[in-house]
C-alpha cells in the first residue's frame, strides 16, 4: 500500500510541467524599460502589439556631453506602423525613427537634455530595442 502510494505521488509530479520558459528573456507584449539618470531604455518582442507610450526621463546630461541614442529592430513582420521620439524641456526634438521593417541605426550628435521618450505602436510585431546613454 506504501508503494502504491509513492509510485501515484511521484507520477502526479512528474507528470505536471509548467509553461516553458522563453529563450530570449522578452516576456511578449510587455516592455522592459530602464529609466536611470544616464541611461534609458526601452526593449520589447511585440506581437500585433499597440500602444502610445510617453515617459517621463529621469537622464540627467553633464555639461559638455553628448548623448547616444542606438535603435535595433529585428524580426519585424506584416504592416505595422511604429514612431519613436526623444524630446527636450520645450518639446523640440532630439531624435526621431519611423519604423517600417528592420532596423539598426545608431545617433551621436546630441547635446541637448533629453526630458521625454515616446514610443506609438500600431500592430509591431518583432523586437525592438532603443536604448539612450551619456555618451
Amino acid at each position: 500500500m506504501k508503494n502504491a502510494f509513492i509510485i501515484i505521488v511521484t507520477t502526479l509530479f512528474i507528470g505536471c510541467v509548467g509553461p516553458s520558459e522563453a529563450d530570449h528573456g522578452l516576456v511578449e507584449n510587455m516592455p522592459a524599460v530602464i529609466n536611470t539618470t544616464s541611461a534609458f531604455s526601452f526593449i520589447l518582442r511585440g506581437d500585433n502589439y499597440s500602444s502610445d507610450n510617453t515617459i517621463e526621463l529621469s537622464f540627467n546630461l553633464p555639461e559638455g556631453q553628448n548623448i547616444a541614442s542606438s535603435l535595433i529592430v529585428t524580426e519585424t513582420k506584416g504592416n505595422d506602423t511604429t514612431l519613436i521620439k526623444l524630446e527636450d524641456n520645450s518639446g523640440g526634438e532630439i531624435f526621431k525613427y519611423s519604423i517600417i521593417g528592420d532596423i539598426a541605426e545608431l545617433n551621436t550628435a546630441a547635446s541637448t537634455q533629453p526630458k521625454k521618450a515616446m514610443i506609438i505602436t500600431k500592430n509591431f510585431t518583432g523586437i525592438l530595442d532603443w536604448s539612450v546613454t551619456v555618451e
